[in-house]
């Protein structure tokens, strides 16, 4: 679809922004919900911080490519450009309750972002990024399992967005409501979860209206086996995704976009935690090396023909200590095929995530375990089999990381 005609279909479809009304209730219901638990928790002495991290990095990466996208705002001749840039970033983890059979929690991340670039034809752009995070969730153990709800909301502007080689996601405000309930069916640790999501672009550009959507997500997984020091976990989801800026008014004979996705996965860990998250640790004190290998296949099926997609993944990662460093490596290799060969249009990062990349990174104690420093190098490439359409970058970070004891 055109711009054009998806801003001519968007003049006949009262109603639509209403739901930014209630996407702004809900957040503020989230807040209120926050302040109220907060006074009872402060209350009955429980309220506690239990994770602050503060981290600050300079990065530099060089783009490359040839990609051209609807909802980047401007056109550039130029197809490799360079640029720089310093974040500031905090986030923390507080505990307004917990004890052995329940506990609430509120987790929040904001930061800033700012960017110097060079090599673009028409001027030099400046772009400013900022986000912030909020999320809260209530953990009770129900049975012999474990039910957990959360809610949060999260918003990103980017100002002086520039044009591509060098990509930068367009800002929106999401808010999202989940349900997860875990327990151990037959001896196999067992978890099931809805998940129910909104995101919304805002309207600086008419282009990005077509990227609104929300999205109803049912998952489930399990770990069928379980070693010493090892673990597999399966796991199966289906989405229901509608975008009700594409496609027609929405009546039964002119519906919107409508998309439904099938994923499966099944994820190998070598001493790590446990195989539902990437950990945030080091490697064991003993100098063994821990690691985990994901394999994702996902089916993506639509009232759009266009974007219907098939899509193959494999990733990796492995951390081992190197004298007094902590060595990580990941990587990712992603294969994307369109049923409709002739509608290979591509918008990185917007309609799924096909890029291939490969990372390294040494991280080290700085004046004690509570400062850490980081040095990173990533290469990363997306590319189409229309007019060999690609999008590559390389980049290279320092970060500190400050963790104070709490």
């Amino acid at each position: 679809m055109s711009a054009g005609a998806a801003a001519g279909a968007r003049a006949g479809r009262p109603g639509v922004r209403g739901t930014a009304g209630a996407r702004a209730a809900a957040f503020l219901g989230l807040g209120a919900f926050l302040v109220g638990s907060l006074g009872a928790a402060r209350a009955a002495g429980q309220v506690r911080l239990q994770e602050l991290v503060v981290t600050v990095d300079a990065s530099a990466d060089w783009h490359r490519g040839n990609f051209s996208a609807v909802t980047v705002p401007r056109l550039d001749s130029a197809e490799s450009v360079a640029s720089g840039a310093g974040q500031a970033q905090v986030r923390g983890l507080v505990a307004l309750l917990s004890n052995e059979r329940r506990g609430l929690f509120v987790e929040f991340d904001g930061s800033l972002q700012q960017f110097a670039t060079g090599g673009f034809k028409y001027r030099r752009y400046a772009p400013r990024r900022h986000s912030g995070d909020l999320t809260a969730w209530y953990q009770q153990r129900v049975g012999s399992g474990g039910l957990r709800l959360s809610a949060g909301a999260a918003t990103m502007g980017v100002h002086d967005r520039p044009p591509l080689p060098l990509y930068l996601s367009p800002g929106y405000q999401r808010y999202f409501g989940s349900a997860t309930y875990a327990r151990a069916v037959g001896g196999v640790q067992a978890r099931a979860g809805v998940r129910a999501e909104s995101a919304d672009y805002g309207a600086v550009l008419p282009q990005l209206d077509l990227l609104d959507r929300s999205a109803l997500r049912t998952w489930l997984g399990a770990l069928p086996w379980t070693g010493e020091r090892s673990a597999i976990e399966l796991r199966g989801q289906y989405s229901y995704v509608s975008y009700t800026r594409q496609g027609g008014s929405g009546a039964p004979n002119d519906p919107f976009r409508t998309d439904h996705m099938l994923r499966a996965s099944a994820t190998w860990c070598w001493r790590t935690p446990s195989c539902w998250g990437f950990p945030e640790r080091a490697a064991d004190a003993d100098g063994s090396w821990e690691g985990a290998v994901t394999v994702v296949g996902l089916l993506n099926r639509s009232n759009s023909r266009r974007v219907e997609y098939d899509l193959l993944r494999l990733g990796a990662w492995a951390s081992t200590p190197v004298g007094s460093n902590l060595l990580l490596v990941e990587g990712q290799l992603a294969a994307k095929r369109y049923r409709r060969a002739f509608m290979h249009a591509l918008v990185p990062g917007e309609e799924a995530d096909n890029s291939s990349y490969v990372a390294a990174s040494l991280q080290r104690a700085l004046l004690g375990p509570e400062l850490r420093g980081s040095v990173r190098v990533r290469w990363m490439r997306a590319e189409t089999s229309i007019g060999d359409a690609y999008f590559r970058r390389l980049g290279l970070s320092v970060s500190l990381n400050y963790r104070p004891s709490l």
